[in-house]
């Protein structure tokens, strides 16, 4: 029994369930969207969760696989409306603390496969920046809170470091001039690659498939994100290049360091150049796949149910 942890739009969720199905691998979903339409039952002798139609889940099965897809916290829904915000933070704070009940609990007896639930803490960017020099090249940066020797007066760029909302707004890649950030305040500045391709790799318990983007990089326009669910959307495709297989040896040695199983990584190729961005620990891949073939949900599913994948949390 595969126990998934996402939400009701998940589209890879639905591949992968629809894959079990085929299989005969039993499954349950459970959509931290409308969490509310379960019954969650956590006790000394009680472990169990039943969904919408009445479908139950036993915890404590020692068949158990928990597969963390994305269940975002901020993606609770609440039935009525006029629910005070007090009280859905408080709701929250609870189902937030009943996630890591599972993760601490079913961790511990070694159910949980393939992604880390806490990957995001465990690789946080700098360390992963750090880490990837002797495998990559690596564009400089710095994080710091008033200007300094390394960036006082020059076009560089900025990004998140974690979540990158800023309200309800999303906080994209940008170029400034350093010596107009607000002082002081905690900026992660880059080096600008201006020119070039962005590239993606999504490595899966050790099989590696890289992709390159057509989007048009320039100055004035260095994150292909902004055209997310737009007419233009830039395509992804393989990437086919001379150095595939270097690169290929260094990011499963890279991976390898960092002790995970799954991770996509961003690059950008630049004159025959892959430069490392970052490791999303839980990155999409579903849309870099080929709808009729599956290969990457195929090899996604395969690693899932290898007891090899297991996470030590």
């Amino acid at each position: 029994m595969i126990l998934f942890l996402t939400n009701t739009f998940d589209g890879t969720a639905d591949i992968l369930i629809d894959m079990c199905h085929k299989k005969n691998i039993s499954v349950f979903r459970w959509n931290i969207d409308i969490w509310y339409s379960y019954a969650i039952e956590s006790s000394v002798t009680k472990q169990t969760i039943t969904d919408p139609i009445g479908n139950t889940i036993n915890l404590c099965d020692d068949n158990l696989i928990l597969l963390w897809r994305k269940p975002f916290i901020d993606l609770m829904h609440f039935p009525d409306e006029a629910t005070s915000e007090g009280s859905r933070s408080f709701a929250k704070t609870q189902i937030r603390e009943w996630l890591n009940f599972l993760i601490i609990w079913l961790g511990g007896q070694n159910k949980i496969r393939l992604i880390n639930p806490r990957g995001d803490q465990k690789l946080p960017k700098l360390h992963q920046l750090k880490v990837a020099k002797p495998f990559f090249l690596v564009p400089e940066f710095e994080f710091s809170t008033e200007s300094s020797h390394l960036s006082l007066n020059e076009t560089r760029i900025v990004k998140s470091l974690g979540d990158p909302s800023v309200g309800k707004k999303i906080f994209y890649t940008q170029k400034v001039n350093t010596k107009e950030l607000q002082r002081p305040f905690p900026w992660f500045t880059q080096l600008m690659l201006a020119s070039g391709q962005d590239v993606t790799c999504t490595y899966i318990n050790g099989s590696i498939h890289f992709y390159v983007c057509d989007f048009k990089r320039s100055e004035n326009s260095i994150d292909w994100r902004v055209e997310i669910n737009t007419d233009s959307q830039s395509k992804w495709q393989l990437l086919v290049h001379k150095n595939l297989k270097q690169w290929e040896n260094a990011v499963d040695l890279y991976m390898k360091e960092l002790g995970q199983f799954y991770g996509r990584l961003d690059f950008i190729l630049t004159n025959d150049e892959l430069w490392f961005l970052e490791c999303n620990s839980n990155g999409q891949f579903g849309w870099l796949d080929d709808i009729e073939q599956l290969n990457l949900h195929k090899t996604f599913l395969d690693a899932v149910l290898n007891p090899n994948t297991i996470i030590k949390i």
